[in-house]
């Protein structure tokens, strides 16, 4: 399922069913979005579209939304993003100035170089 339409299913559910061209305009007018842009619409729907059963939001009403929805996706997308990556690296622990020393020693003494204190 597409997410326009998942998104008419949930405005349905929420709203009432759309008349049947209107049902085709909107998804055919979400069809061209991201799915972070039809998630970042429905949220916008959800609190600023009055609710009326019977009265889903149609294109126009959706259309009012577009630019915060625009703002919202890429946040959204950014979040979901970000969150698919893992740590690069360990963190660094803190250590003192005498046990960063002694690490070095260590290290070269391992690798065969002269220690410079």
């Amino acid at each position: 399922m597409t997410a326009s339409q998942q998104f008419v299913l949930w405005a349905e559910s929420a709203y009432g069913k759309y008349l049947l061209a209107m049902k085709g305009e909107v998804e055919k007018w979400l069809s061209v979005y991201s799915p972070y842009f039809v998630a970042a619409l429905k949220e916008l729907v959800l609190r600023d579209h009055p609710y009326v059963y019977g009265k889903p939001p149609g294109v126009h009403e959706l259309d009012a939304f577009k630019v915060e929805a625009y703002s919202r996706g890429h946040t959204l997308e950014a979040i979901d993003v970000a969150g698919k990556y893992k740590q690069i690296a360990d963190p660094v622990e803190n250590v003192t100035e005498e046990e960063a020393q002694e690490k070095v020693r260590a290290l070269r003494a391992k690798i065969g170089g002269s220690v410079v204190a």
